[in-house]
């Protein structure tokens, strides 16, 4: 019945478009009623036809000069457009015509608001929550919780929704938006007190008791948001959010099987989950089951092909099993995907390694290094991969370039000094050592004596002695 309700409702609207469309194209004047005009205006206004929304609505105020609901239309779209003044006279047109009328006092405050007026609009709001109904009462408190978002005062957006949900106890966006503020304020405790007051009311509000989960998340009590979202479960067992963030909270307790059984749960109530499929690949690498954490992650993969993680995890599996060859191309699909990520380059750049395809690892090094040029520590990576590829005077030249652009970090001068005794330059060697001393002689002995005959030669075993 609603279908077919819905569906000439539709037919309806869609004769009416056709209707007005095809006479403003000819230059023909048409006679539309007052809902007629509305309900085109609700059309263009929705999808965001502004220009038309404007055209009719300019029609439909002079051809029913006494419809207060066009002229408050005509300031509705005019508030939209940012046109100040001018949604301001039609609200007072509009006023003139329905005073009293709700929707006029939320447009006034928003115009207030857009004015950077917002004690005004606070107050205007509340003089009409007064003499406001239930019904009235559940805009004006959205109303307000808009305006103290806007100058961020999230501790008041609360006491708004707080006050709404007493009106309306299960008002989704207002449970939405009273988590969203909590977030921003860490005012757990208050969320979990506005919360439990809904469950005295209702013990199977499973949106309250989510939001408590989430509140003993922010407070680090991993135990109680896992009872909290069990409940919700028990409440609506197809409660995806929960089921995941419940398997979620498993995985950081390293309660995995658990864990596993809630994604698989989630998967069997639902249609196939990119992201579920991604978390049970992950948490079946926790569990050293690779065969399983690869026929999830290339699950993923079918279903989002640019999904870096999932390219990522695979050819971390095929690595492990050392399939070599096999991880390259997951790896460097990963890399592709996110070049930014540092875990794939190194990871590819390993692989690169254990196939003893030095060029390439290097390159990919010389990339990352150039990305990141002040992180010291990868510096130091590329000069040790050119050792392990046997390119030591490309270490040493690395170095002192790297010395060039940190002087007074003892590694770079130590390792230096190390292959430089390698290639039987003693002499430099001495130098770049006895400067490593003056920049930090505690990191002497690791690196002198990674190399044995300079850790036997006296006068560096001298170094390590003072």
């Amino acid at each position: 019945m609603f279908d077919r309700d819905f569906d000439g409702f539709m037919s309806d609207l869609g004769r009416i478009i056709q209707k007005y469309e095809t006479a403003k194209a000819m230059g023909d004047f048409i006679y539309l009623e007052v809902s007629e005009y509305e309900e085109l205006f609700d059309h263009y206004f929705s999808t965001g036809d502004f220009e038309q929304a404007i055209s009719l609505i300019q029609s439909g105020c002079k051809a029913h000069p006494y419809a207060g609901s066009l002229s408050l239309k005509h300031a509705e779209v005019l508030l939209e457009l940012g046109q100040l003044e001018q949604a301001e006279e039609w609200l007072d047109v509009a006023e003139s015509l329905q005073p009293n009328d709700l929707q006029i006092v939320l447009n006034r405050a928003d115009l207030l608001a857009m004015r950077d007026k917002h004690q005004q609009a606070i107050d205007l709001v509340n003089d009409r929550l007064r003499i406001a109904s239930k019904e009235e009462a559940i805009e004006l408190y959205i109303e307000l919780a808009d305006i103290y978002e806007d100058v961020e005062h999230y501790v008041e957006v609360i006491e708004a929704l707080e006050a709404l949900l007493k009106f309306h106890p299960k008002h989704v966006d207002a449970l939405n938006r009273l988590w969203f503020a909590v977030e921003l304020t860490g005012m757990y405790a208050k969320s979990i007190e506005i919360h439990q007051g809904l469950l005295d009311k209702d013990p199977y509000h499973e949106a309250a008791w989510f939001n408590i989960a989430q509140a003993h998340i922010g407070m680090e009590n991993l135990k109680e948001a896992i009872s909290a979202l069990e409940f919700v479960l028990a409440i609506n067992e197809g409660h995806d959010a929960a089921s995941i963030l419940c398997a979620d909270l498993y995985v950081e307790l390293q309660d995995y099987e658990k864990a596993l059984a809630l994604y698989h749960s989630v998967l069997e109530l639902n249609l196939p989950n990119r992201d579920v499929f991604l978390r049970l690949a992950n948490c079946y690498t926790m569990v050293n089951d690779v065969d399983e954490a690869k026929v999830y992650y290339r699950r993923c993969i079918s279903l989002d092909p640019r999904n870096d993680e999932a390219f990522y995890g695979l050819g971390c599996c095929l690595l492990a099993e050392e399939k070599h060859e096999d991880c390259l191309s997951p790896l460097e699909k990963a890399v592709r995907l996110n070049r930014s990520n540092l875990d794939y380059s190194i990871t590819l750049m390993e692989a690169y390694k254990e196939l003893s395809d030095w060029e390439l690892a290097i390159s990919l090094l010389k990339d990352i290094v150039k990305d990141n040029s002040d992180n010291q520590r990868l510096m130091m990576e590329l000069a040790m991969l050119y050792v392990e590829a046997g390119e030591v005077q490309d270490a040493i030249d690395w170095l002192e370039d790297c010395i060039e652009l940190f002087p007074h970090e003892a590694d770079f001068h130590f390792a230096h000094a190390v292959y430089c005794y390698t290639l039987g330059r003693r002499n430099q060697a001495i130098v770049s050592a006895e400067q490593g001393m003056l920049c930090d002689e505690q990191r002497a002995s690791h690196w002198i004596l990674s190399e044995p005959h300079m850790a036997d030669d006296p006068l560096f075993a001298n170094l390590l002695r003072t």
